[in-house]
């Protein structure tokens, strides 16, 4: 199985980060291989869903895809923001841990921004890899060819 194509059916799933991206790929591991996904330690490594299915870089069409029915799911890009706040940097803190210098951000900001901070000091936070992932746009993960796509969802 690659990052999202399930085989059975032929259905290939464009993920982009906070777009119910678990949630999907917990439905389509459970339709590939007909049982919840928990995680598992192989040869002492564990192997999390997002290393079975993993967020892709920039979206390349591929012509393995042919043939697959092509979906995404879309999310309102200020709900997906304040979400990249409440997970990245409120639950895992990835502000708060990251050694800002070795990123070359200012520490003038703060460690632990409220919600209006994170998105006045985004283009300097963005410098943290995670961070940068999460608030890439949503047309760098899927393109902006919408027609390239059989459906799309909205996340609302």
């Amino acid at each position: 199985m690659t990052f999202a194509a399930i085989m059975k059916p032929k259905l290939f799933y464009f993920p982009v980060p906070k777009n119910a991206g678990t949630s999907l790929r917990q439905c389509f591991f459970e339709i590939e291989n007909g049982w919840p996904y928990r995680e598992m330690i192989i040869n002492g490594k564990t192997i999390e869903l997002f290393h079975l299915l993993a967020t892709p870089g920039p979206f390349q069409p591929a012509p393995e895809w042919d043939g697959f029915l092509k979906i995404a799911v879309v999310r309102d890009p200020i709900s997906r923001l304040i979400s990249v706040y409440k997970n990245r940097v409120q639950h895992y803190r990835e502000i708060s841990t990251a050694d800002f210098t070795s990123y070359n951000i200012p520490t003038s900001l703060p460690k632990n921004p409220d919600l209006n901070t994170f998105i006045d000091g985004l283009l300097e936070y963005r410098k943290i890899p995670t961070i940068a992932h999460h608030t890439n746009t949503q047309t760098h993960f899927l393109g902006e060819n919408i027609d390239y796509y059989d459906r799309i969802f909205r996340f609302e």
